[in-house]
Order: C-alpha cells, then structure tokens, then sequence
C-alpha cells in the first residue's frame, strides 16, 4: 500500500500526540495507584515520555504542530479509569493495544529511512506495552517490569 507524504506525517503527529497523552495518562494513574502498581505506572509514564523524545527529530523535520489538548485529552482519559482496579484497567488496556502495536508496526516498516530508528523504537514500544499487559495479567510483574527496563535501557 502506497502512503501518501500527508498521511505518513499525520500518522506521526497522531503517534506523538498519543506518546504525550499516554504520560500524561500513566503519570494520573501513578499518582493515585497503590504502592504496588506505582513504580508500573511510572515505569510506562518513562517510556512514553523516552517514545516522544525519539520522536522529537521527525516532529522537527516535518514541522509538525502537536495537539495542544494533549494534556487535558490524557488527563481525561486517565479520570475514566476512577474506581476501577489496576486489573480491570490492564484488561481494558489488552482490548485496545494491540491496535496500535499493528498501526505502529506498519508505521515502521513504511519508514523513511532518515526515520527509521525512532519509528522502529515506537514500534518497539507498544510491543513492549503490549507484553508488559500480557505478563501482568499472568501474574509474572518480574518478568513485565523487565520487558519496560530493558526497553528503557537502550
């Protein structure tokens, strides 16, 4: 499928405003989180945050102009989470991700090749995303905590 250049842009822009939303949304989630989901939630606030400063070159590049509702869209879509559990969260979080691990996916292999890198690691990142909610839902937090740090690490 050929990507026109305003589609390949649009679909940065909309990857890092999300990037943005998304630590907003862990950061809201983090501050109201038990002591043992806590360090989870920021641990993904850290890695959206890491996503957008991958993306930070391709932003300037393009000259793309982010959202400046971020904050209050990831603010509000943190609130609709109020009263639920860590688990039921998680779970609501497995029915949508996956989407956005295929969007990212096919963001990465259409790449420019000066924009490989960043698109790749936002690729990698929900992946990651992905698998930490898998592992977590399984009860294996060691193993999801480390698929986050070892991302965070590169």
């Amino acid at each position: 499928m050929v990507v026109t250049e305003d589609d390949y842009i649009s679909e940065i822009r909309k990857a890092a405003d999300g990037e943005i939303q998304g630590e907003v949304i862990f950061k809201a989630l983090a501050e109201i989180a038990g002591e043992e989901h806590r360090h989870k939630l920021d641990l993904l606030a850290a890695l959206e945050a890491r996503t957008t400063a991958e993306l930070e070159a391709l932003i300037a590049r393009y000259g793309i102009a982010l959202s400046d509702t971020n904050v209050a869209e990831g603010e509000a879509f943190a609130r609709k989470y109020a009263g639920k559990t860590y688990r039921e969260i998680l779970e609501d979080w497995a029915k949508w991700i996956p989407d956005y691990v295929a969007l990212y996916d096919r963001l990465a292999d259409g790449a420019r090749p000066s924009d490989k890198k960043a698109l790749d690691f936002l690729a990698a990142h929900e992946r990651a995303i992905d698998r930490f909610i898998g592992l977590e839902l399984a009860g294996k937090t060691d193993d999801a905590v480390a698929v986050l740090s070892s991302l965070l690490e590169k």
